[in-house]
């Protein structure tokens, strides 16, 4: 009687046990186990793991800067999770789509001609001429100048910036369209370029290509280039015609930085003649720092299509080297619009495993022992029923 007892309370220990198991954070390290190379799947671990506080504070850090956006992706992520959020916070957070008015046309405009980032105007203002040759051959003629002079250039921005010229052409074309190939990579480039301007760039990741653009420019063909007179080639579109441009794209598609139809619309709007750019500074760049410079635009470009612009921006200012680019394009892929706000909540924990690895190891080791107990209970019982039966006349 008393062998029957103990196997009954051998048999609710494991019940309990697997209840308690099954409906804990460590089953969900358990399953991190068979996903660990997965960056969504370790993503969204950590955020089961967020408290209610750290979701409300990132909020507030979303609306403090008018990132409606992330607010609002945020407020959701926290509610999928069960955390109830105070209604009023909600109703800031979801206050995005503010009308867009003259001021904010005023900064695309001096983004577009003079390279301006402290708003999001000015930074879709400054894409917008990467993509049309004109904020490439800007900064090809400031930085060239001081390279070919004796000055201080910044090599990251002429590299890319040389890079963009031939980029921007194979995208634009002699007819105005778009190539599908091409245009990607000129946005990953202009996105690294406009990074390492504002100083985005993390402290790896500048050095990684401090290293290939200090190397990636001919100083005599680049002086060659230029000319006698390089400010020539910068020729200023009229404020008319920036208004046009602006007035050609919805503002919703601006304050996203969603500037594929700008592209197209800017063709025969902006004095740049592309073609002629690309064959006036061919031989700029020498090719093998283009291979990498175009390595590390492809990855950039990436995360900027599947989960828009502002993430490549945040992405670039969390990842250390090529590798960490690439498992926050993963997340992307299948974060897609809500990259930015995952990586505003995590920051670099959204990739790696560092932390967790511990709970993910006694989690496995737990399930291991609790699946063996199972069955040397059940073997037991089933011992036992056999012997019952044995015995019964």
């Amino acid at each position: 009687m008393k062998l029957r007892y103990r196997k009954i309370a051998a048999s609710a220990v494991v019940i309990s046990t697997g209840v308690a198991f099954f409906t804990s954070p460590m089953f969900g390290a358990a399953k991190l186990a068979l996903s660990y190379a997965d960056p969504f799947s370790i993503a969204e671990y950590r955020l089961r793991g967020l408290t209610k506080d750290e979701y409300v504070a990132k909020i507030e850090e979303a609306l403090s800067e008018n990132d409606f956006d992330d607010a609002e992706a945020i407020a959701k992520i926290a509610q999928e999770r069960g955390h109830a959020i105070d209604p009023a916070l909600l109703a800031r957070a979801n206050a995005g789509g503010v009308t867009r008015s003259i001021a904010y046309a005023y900064e695309f405009a001096e983004g577009f001609a003079y390279g301006s980032f402290d708003s999001t105007a000015r930074i879709a203002g400054t894409l917008a001429s990467d993509l049309v040759g004109f904020g490439d051959i800007r900064d090809v003629v400031k930085e060239g100048y001081n390279a070919t002079s004796g000055g201080d250039p910044d090599w990251i921005t002429l590299a890319f910036a040389t890079f963009g010229l031939t980029t921007s052409a194979m995208t634009l074309g002699s007819l105005g369209t778009a190539s599908p190939v091409s245009a990607p990579l000129d946005m990953g480039a202009s996105v690294l370029k406009t990074a390492n301007k504002t100083r985005r760039l993390t402290v790896g990741l500048r050095r990684h290509l401090s290293g290939i653009a200090a190397h990636a420019v001919d100083k005599d063909a680049l002086k060659k280039a230029l000319g006698s007179n390089p400010a020539a080639l910068v020729k200023l579109p009229s404020m008319a015609s920036l208004r046009k441009l602006y007035d050609a794209v919805p503002s919703t598609k601006m304050s996203k930085l969603e500037l594929e139809r700008f592209q197209k619309e800017a063709v025969n709007l902006v004095p740049v003649d592309t073609a002629a750019l690309k064959k006036r500074f061919d031989g700029v760049l020498r090719p093998e720092a283009s291979k990498s410079l175009a390595s590390f635009g492809a990855s950039t470009a990436e995360v900027a299509q599947s989960g828009g612009v502002k993430s490549a921006f945040r992405v670039l200012s969390h990842a250390e080297n090529p590798k960490e680019i690439a498992r926050f394009a993963k997340l992307s892929e299948k974060a897609q619009g809500r990259t930015s706000s995952i990586i505003r909540l995590l920051g670099r924990k959204a990739i790696s495993v560092a932390g967790v690895l511990y709970k993910i190891v006694a989690s496995v080791m737990f399930l291991i022992f609790w699946v063996l107990g199972g069955i040397w209970t059940a073997f037991l019982f089933m011992a036992s029923v056999r012997t019952l039966l044995r015995s019964s006349p």
